[in-house]
């Protein structure tokens, strides 16, 4: 029982004479927290019978994300406290939400993970948003010295190479007689899930005005390895978007073992409000999403497959639920121990 539990619901599960912690995250979202909003306006002194303007609006939505993260990083601290033998993250039913995501999963493992590679969609959408990142990196440049000029050189001359292959249009028709176009949709090479780089430490890169523009976790006050022991991750057929990503990230870098069932498989998502399609003779409104996570293999990532299978099924109640999860829990707590042997 913790101020932050309203957000973060955890306890510790007693089984086979291990204590195991849990922590739920019901989406990836701290937009769905009224109450946080509230405090935020609190500590900012923000008057609640005036105007907001887009600064206001702004300055108060970080405060937000900023209060959202602590919280987070309190329960994990106040869980690894009670000492358990391992450590549950509940991510059963959350459908994603903001790229918090790449925060919260470097909390609770030491692994200094590394992110999903990036394909970008070829679309004026995606030209705008690498101009955009280029033009902040093109600030930062004068201010840089050493190898971090030279970092920072590099990363323009990547996302330049990038928007020139992003305006290149490509021919799809083939696709209608069944053959395939002599040229991809998607655009890689240049960034991940995190950012341009997927892999860094995340105080160094805080400590540097560019570091969030090149790994955007740096963009917020966290700790890597808050959680350092046997780690689970929970999901099921409603797992999906940025909490696949966590799912896919930690199993891929051998950080935490994926309990559950198969994950929806929604894919990357709509980036800054996605690309709208309207089709020609009916009018419809289409949307497609234009981006691509792709795992260590070259495959994109479309959904993440268990290591500990649990028959989850849609229909079944609560009380099932429970039971089934229960059944496989001892066979996860073991391959999650046998995974942080193997590792030290």
């Amino acid at each position: 029982d913790t101020p932050e539990t309203a957000i973060f619901p955890a306890g510790i599960i007693g089984h086979d004479g291990r204590r195991i912690a849990a922590v739920r995250i019901q989406r990836f979202d701290y937009r769905l927290f009224p109450s946080l909003c509230g405090e935020a306006m609190r500590q900012l002194g923000t008057p609640k019978d005036k105007p907001c303007d887009e600064d206001c609006a702004g300055e108060i939505e970080s405060k937000v994300a900023e209060l959202f993260n602590a919280a987070f990083q309190k329960q994990i601290e106040a869980l690894a406290a009670e000492k358990p033998d391992a450590l549950i993250v509940d991510l059963a039913g959350n459908g994603g939400g903001t790229e918090w995501a790449e925060v919260a999963l470097r909390m609770v493992t030491p692994v200094r993970v590394k992110s999903f590679e990036f394909g970008m969609v070829r679309h004026p959408h995606w030209v705008a948003t690498m101009e955009k990142l280029d033009a902040r990196l093109a600030e930062y440049e004068p201010q840089a010295k050493g190898a971090d000029k030279a970092l920072i050189r590099a990363r323009r001359r990547d996302i330049a190479a990038a928007i020139e292959a992003l305006r290149q249009p490509c021919d799809t028709a083939p696709l209608w007689e069944g053959k395939k176009p002599g040229c991809s949709m998607l655009v890689k090479g240049v960034g991940s899930s995190a950012g341009i780089m997927s892999s860094a430490d995340p105080e160094a890169m805080r400590a540097l005005p560019w570091g969030a523009a090149l790994f955007e976790p740096a963009a917020y006050t966290f700790r890597e390895g808050v959680w350092t022991g046997p780690l689970i991750v929970l999901v099921d057929q409603k797992t999906a978007s940025a909490s696949e990503q966590v799912a896919g990230i930690l199993q891929a870098n051998h950080a935490a073992v994926v309990m559950g069932a198969p994950t929806l498989g929604a894919g990357c998502g709509y980036t800054w409000g996605g690309i709208e399609t309207k089709l020609r003779n009916s009018g419809a409104r289409v949307m497609i999403p234009d981006c691509v996570r792709f795992g260590p293999d070259g495959d994109d990532i479309g959904g993440v497959d268990p290591d500990v299978l649990v028959g989850f099924r849609p229909i079944e109640g609560r009380q099932r639920r429970i039971g089934r999860f229960m059944e496989a829990l001892g066979a996860a707590v073991d391959a999650a121990e046998a995974q942080k042997k193997a590792a030290s």
